[in-house]
């Protein structure tokens, strides 16, 4: 809703819709991705009230085989995110905590003495018991700071290929407070009040400037 010039998807594999799911898609759930995937199944995704008053409608095919086109790229943006920061010491103390409390960690990184994950709200079936526990187990150095949102590209090399690295973090309306990367995904954490212009950025940058250069 925040792309006013969001393009449909007629096609796209299944390890990029896990992605997507994974990162705050609300299209399919990531586990019934990953098992279509595992035995070969390609899902039909439609809206079920098209199809059930008209027999026909818009679909997308979720394929198991990899597609290589770089036409699969999406953005996709997830609110209600927090930003946690502790001492690198603390890690596994804290992947426990995290696990005891049934709460997810993302983007996990170590590095210059210092842990940082963000953690999904969203789903979080209790977040003060799971905030106390994540206090408990990070030590005195632990924060938990809100009022975040990620926005992800999501497609073949989005998150290695050093050219789109280059051009998705100038293209940001703000300075990250934490981005991370993989051979399928891009994620940058940025203020909640910037996460929709962060979207819009990246979907001009890459899924309608692509489309355009297909065109032409």
């Amino acid at each position: 809703k925040n792309v006013a010039d969001a393009r449909h998807l007629p096609e796209i594999d299944c390890d990029t819709m896990q992605e997507m799911a994974e990162r705050g898609a609300k299209v399919l759930n990531a586990r019934a991705v990953a098992w279509a995937k595992k035995h070969g199944v390609t899902i039909f995704a439609r809206k079920t009230a098209d199809f059930a008053a008209t027999g026909t409608g818009r679909e997308t095919r979720v394929v198991p085989e990899r597609l290589r086109s770089m036409e699969t790229r999406a953005v996709v943006g997830e609110r209600n995110v927090a930003l946690a920061h502790a001492s690198a010491d603390a890690a596994p103390a804290l992947l426990r905590a995290a696990s005891e409390a049934e709460l997810e960690l993302r983007g996990f990184l170590v590095s210059g003495g210092q842990c940082i994950a963000t953690v999904p709200l969203s789903n979080a079936p209790d977040f003060e018991r799971a905030r106390s526990l994540l206090a408990a187990a990070g030590g005195p150095d632990f924060t938990l700071a809100r009022g975040f949102g990620v926005v992800s590209l999501v497609g073949i090399g989005a998150g290695s290929d050093p050219e789109t690295l280059a051009e998705a973090l100038a293209a940001l309306p703000c300075p990250p407070a934490h981005v991370t990367s993989s051979p399928l995904a891009l994620s940058a954490v940025v203020p909640e009040a910037r996460l929709a212009d962060a979207e819009r950025a990246w979907h001009a940058a890459f899924v309608v400037r692509e489309a355009h250069g297909r065109a032409a």
